[in-house]
């Protein structure tokens, strides 16, 4: 696998811990990163794969300089995405530009069945 270019998932640049309501979530890592789902912590590594139930707050913490995330889109959820999404202004990876603050992504969040935790429980 090429390098992870900067920025796409880097430190201090993962999702706000949260939740979703409607349906379960799934991810493949390529890095580093600390997996929390409800009360349990995992390490990932490089090839590993996760599932989060729906119901059960999660969040991922890059340990590592970035993360490849592979995340399969559950049905009704692409919408979300589409929603936060800009258009490319080329084929490479926006540094800096890819997470939007967390008061952006929480209102449409609740559209979609999700919701961001500003504490964790």
């Amino acid at each position: 696998m090429p390098p992870v270019p900067p920025g796409s998932r880097s430190r201090g640049a993962e999702p706000p811990p949260h939740v979703h309501h409607r349906e379960d979530g799934s991810f493949r890592v390529h890095g580093s990163p600390t997996v929390r789902i409800g009360d349990v912590v995992l390490r990932a590594g490089p090839g590993s794969s996760t599932h989060c139930p729906r119901d059960v707050p999660r969040l991922l913490t890059v340990e590592s300089d970035a993360v490849r995330v592979l995340t399969p889109v559950h049905r009704g959820l692409e919408s979300f995405l589409v929603e936060l999404g800009r258009p490319a202004r080329s084929r490479t990876v926006p540094v800096g530009e890819l997470e939007p603050g967390t008061r952006r992504v929480a209102t449409p969040a609740r559209h979609y069945g999700a919701e961001v935790l500003t504490t964790w429980p």
